[in-house]
């Protein structure tokens, strides 16, 4: 029975592995099915290898296959330069902690995002068997506090307004104000409009 070659394991590793191993045949156990029995263990990876993985397995969810980056965008401007060498079995409360501390409270809604990205990929990494602490960002966010920054809805036009307002920007030869007038004609998506094509 291999256990393991040398240098990964040190020749102590190896003898106390054979001593366990003796110890469960003497005990009538089979060896081949013990192995088997074991939880499977990954190779540790990276918390980029980790995020790359977990992309890869959510992509079908996302709108076109996560191909307008918006899932990864906040893992890739705010964490991943700043912790994406490190294991993701190292991951725990304090390193999420100071990592979002300094957006925590100007920048809520990313801060947020990149927290729940951060939760979907310690999930993923427990579901590959490593040994990953799926609670530290709830644990991280205990840490965190309460965020100050209060939401400001964008005011809207009142309906009484909006013949006024498009005459006014009827008059504008401006291609934002061709978008406007269309979107208020036919009350299509923002995305839509912004990202047509010329032809």
């Amino acid at each position: 029975m291999g256990l393991g070659s040398w240098p990964d394991v040190s020749i102590a590793e190896a003898r106390q592995k054979a001593a366990e191993a003796r110890e469960l045949v003497r005990g009538g156990e089979d060896l081949t099915e013990h192995r088997k029995a074991e939880p499977r263990r990954m190779r540790p990876i990276s918390f980029e290898e980790a995020v790359r993985s977990c992309f890869e397995a959510r992509k079908a969810e996302l709108k076109s296959d996560g191909r307008a980056g918006r899932w990864m965008s906040p893992l890739s401007v705010h964490v991943l330069p700043k912790i994406g060498k490190t294991a993701l079995e190292d991951i725990d409360q304090y390193i999420l902690k100071n990592l979002l501390d300094p957006i925590w409270h100007n920048k809520p809604s990313v801060s947020e995002k990149a927290l729940s990205r951060i939760n979907l990929v310690l999930q993923h990494g427990a579901a590959l068997g490593l040994d990953v602490d799926i609670q530290a960002t709830q644990k991280a966010r205990a840490l965190l506090g309460k965020q100050r920054h209060q939401v400001k809805h964008i005011p809207s036009l009142p309906y009484a307004e909006a013949p006024a307002f498009y005459r006014f920007i009827a008059s504008k030869n401006l291609m934002s104000c061709y978008a406007l007038r269309f979107l208020m004609l036919t009350a299509a998506r923002t995305s839509d409009v912004r990202f047509a094509a010329h032809r």
